[in-house]
């Protein structure tokens, strides 16, 4: 998944050999697509490839999705689960691959923000466990956390989520004292 990250990061200030980019054609006006549907036509086969314009209409159709008054993730916050939810992990390693799969985190887990995001106001973050260890422990197969070039997992909660399914019960927290 490391494709996906590279194409959900904030694109950098261009250096001293790069051109700048060209300005991006408005989106239009009934475009409803996600940075999800646009990966779905792409492994449907209705998409050879995706790139911009299409992921920066996609993004920016997300971010108006984020009901008015919602707040954005921040490094450093903690969130707890309202209730159980069916959520997708990632597991990351020490080669050029990503796995996960889904589970249900329950009702009174917690999750921080560990990154500074790349946008002020984020459509989503990675998180991680509060309790990282016990989550792991039930949610990670054994022989997956054995592997020597298992190096982890997480989670992303996109920004409407986190406002819906989860209270803000901190901030400014380091992945130190639970």
């Amino acid at each position: 998944m490391s494709w996906l990250r590279k194409i959900l990061e904030r694109r950098g200030e261009h250096g001293p050999e790069q051109r700048p980019r060209q300005p991006l054609p408005p989106r239009p006006p009934e475009w409803s697509l996600t940075v999800a549907d646009l990966m779905q036509e792409m492994m449907d086969g209705k998409r050879e490839s995706v790139g911009s314009p299409e992921v920066d209409w996609a993004r920016e159709y997300e971010r108006s999705q984020v009901p008015q008054g919602a707040r954005f993730p921040r490094k450093g916050d903690v969130y707890q689960l309202k209730r159980d939810i069916e959520a997708e992990y990632l597991t990351s390693w020490a080669t050029p691959y990503t796995g996960g799969g889904m589970t249900t985190p329950l009702a009174g887990e917690r999750f921080w923000v560990h990154s500074e995001a790349a946008e002020l106001e984020p459509i989503g973050v990675h998180v991680l466990a509060v309790d990282y260890e016990e989550l792991e422990r039930r949610v990670v197969a054994a022989e997956e956390r054995g592997n020597f070039n298992y190096t982890g997992f997480h989670f992303y909660f996109d920004t409407v989520s986190l406002n819906r399914d989860f209270d803000l019960v901190a901030s400014g927290f380091d992945g130190g004292e639970k």
